[in-house]
């Protein structure tokens, strides 16, 4: 959890003044009394059901105090956005740390936590080798966007462009010409965060599974 808080944190200091405001929309749909915190009884019943367990709130309250302040609820916001998984093994808890993804699995995404994976604590369909760590899927995605050089969106307060690759910006897309095919853009974001993937994963889960199903492995 003290990740995903540092993170979340992290993006909400460097977020534009829209991406604040759709935070506290956010955070004002979850406080039906108005009363500028979240309680255990709010929190139960406004969250999704995926993340709404007593250990998470527990967790998200630092300050032990028995409600959610606006900081507390960043990370809650964060997790919402990022659509944090379960694990598909036997403890079924939500992933918050490193995890392992079946790279097989693109339509309906399968998850293990590092224990459930190390002690064979499941059952699926794909081997062992299909199985990629999630910090390695980041790696891949750094060299998917190397190789590819793909375009990724440069915004300041006057121009919009786009760096490749190397870091070196292009001109923008303009009101009456469509950006160039060679560049694709990729969107890195998810409202409110500043963050996202669009079509980024599905390649990178194509070329996993074909690794995947060669009986290649990370080790």
């Amino acid at each position: 959890m003290e990740e995903i808080r540092e993170m979340a944190w992290a993006y909400h200091a460097r977020a534009t003044k829209e991406e604040r405001e759709m935070f506290m929309e956010y955070f004002k749909s979850l406080d039906a009394d108005g009363d500028k915190k979240i309680s255990r009884g709010e929190f139960k019943l406004l969250v999704t059901s995926v993340l709404s367990d007593d250990k998470l709130f527990d967790e998200l309250d630092v300050d032990g105090d028995g409600s959610l302040s606006l900081n507390e609820v960043l990370p809650l916001f964060y997790m919402h956005k990022v659509s944090i998984p379960k694990c598909g093994g036997g403890c079924s808890k939500l992933l918050l740390n490193s995890y392992f993804t079946c790279l097989l699995c693109q339509n309906d995404a399968y998850h293990l936590c590092c224990s459930c994976y190390r002690t064979r604590s499941y059952q699926h369909t794909h081997s062992r080798s299909s199985f990629i760590d999630n910090r390695s899927i980041q790696l891949l995605s750094i060299q998917y966007i190397n190789k590819a050089a793909i375009g990724v969106p440069v915004v300041d307060h006057h121009k919009v462009g786009y760096a490749d690759h190397t870091g070196e910006e292009n001109a923008g897309p303009s009101t009456s010409q469509s950006q160039p095919k060679s560049k694709t853009d990729i969107g890195l974001k998810v409202a409110g965060l500043g963050i996202g993937t669009a079509n980024l994963m599905y390649h990178i889960h194509t070329a996993g599974g074909l690794a995947a199903a060669t009986g290649c492995s990370i080790m």
